[in-house]
């Protein structure tokens, strides 16, 4: 009898393990989505701005920020912006050739962690 006993609590503690793993994996999981989506959304935007014809007309999308805006994770803000070499936005989009451009998708992870991703290219025509 003491021998079932001493296996039951055994192999509870090993359950209990067990279900904090699971746990812990079905969280990273949604990390990871959260993460996948938002990069996509960042893709879009950045592909959308690369269809404009000219270096003008992407300066005038970014400046009015008249790209696709995503609202699938919680609070996700997209924003675009003409970037110098330390990646700071200018307010306006110089008129230089070539032009760096940075997306960001930021969101509030679980509710309340912030997270973003960026994505960075020179556009040139």
């Amino acid at each position: 009898m003491l021998e079932l006993l001493l296996g039951l609590a055994i192999m509870g503690f090993a359950l209990t393990g067990m279900l904090a793993l699971y746990t812990n994996c079905m969280i990273l999981n949604q990390s990871n989505r959260n993460l996948i989506v938002a990069t996509s959304h960042a893709q879009f935007v950045m592909e959308e701005l690369k269809a404009e014809t000219s270096l003008a007309n992407l300066r005038t999308k970014i400046n009015a920020g008249t790209y696709t805006r995503f609202t699938d994770l919680g609070g996700e803000n997209t924003s675009a912006c003409c970037c110098d070499a330390s990646n700071n936005c200018y307010s306006s989009c110089p008129t230089q050739d070539p032009q760096k451009v940075c997306v960001t998708d930021s969101w509030n992870e679980r509710g309340t962690r912030p997270m973003s991703v960026s994505l960075q290219t020179l556009f040139t025509y």
